[in-house]
């Protein structure tokens, strides 16, 4: 397959017009600190439910509050270093593309560490509050289009990322 096409087809509706683009890229920016907001938020919720229940000293050490820092961070440690070792070329190296998301990193392309974060964040609220959790899984998954047609990533690697964030999230929360 011809990953030129492919990309140009997927983002050429975007392309044609300048505000597009900037939206495209507020939208990616937004993503990503909305995740990266949602995250200590969570905590500090669960933490005051804590403290409801077990006084506040000992709501740091609840099971569930220490589970929802350590497990995160462990898989966000892991696939990090997955990616280092794997470090598979983003499309813009292999391929003579024009992404919208102008990036100057090289390799680690495999999996998405956008997504794969923003999912464990997504699993993490959904063991802590279910519709909540669904309705972060959703902007997940937007998160993932967003890296394919601003071409910093195959859909594999978004796909990599997803279902990483996922096995993790239900290997240690569900």
């Amino acid at each position: 397959m011809d990953y030129t096409l492919f990309y140009n087809k997927i983002s050429r509706i975007i392309k044609k017009s300048p505000d597009m683009c900037k939206n495209f890229l507020v939208l990616n920016k937004i993503l990503k600190y909305v995740m990266y907001f949602i995250y200590p938020v969570l905590l500090l919720y669960l933490y005051v439910s804590e403290v409801k229940t077990c006084g506040f000293a000992s709501a740091f050490l609840s099971k569930k509050l220490l589970e929802c820092i350590f497990l995160p961070a462990g898989e966000f440690t892991l696939g990090s270093f997955l990616r280092a070792v794997i470090n598979r070329k983003r499309p813009y190296e292999e391929w003579d593309i024009d992404p919208i998301i102008k990036k100057e990193k090289m390799g680690q392309s495999f999996p998405s560490r956008h997504v794969f974060a923003s999912v464990m964040i997504s699993m993490t609220a959904l063991y802590v509050c279910a519709p909540f959790g669904v309705f972060c899984l959703l902007l997940s998954a937007l998160t993932a289009v967003v890296r394919v047609v601003g071409g910093v990533h195959y859909p594999s690697d978004v796909i990599a990322g997803y279902l990483y964030g996922v096995s993790f999230g239900l290997l240690y929360f569900i």
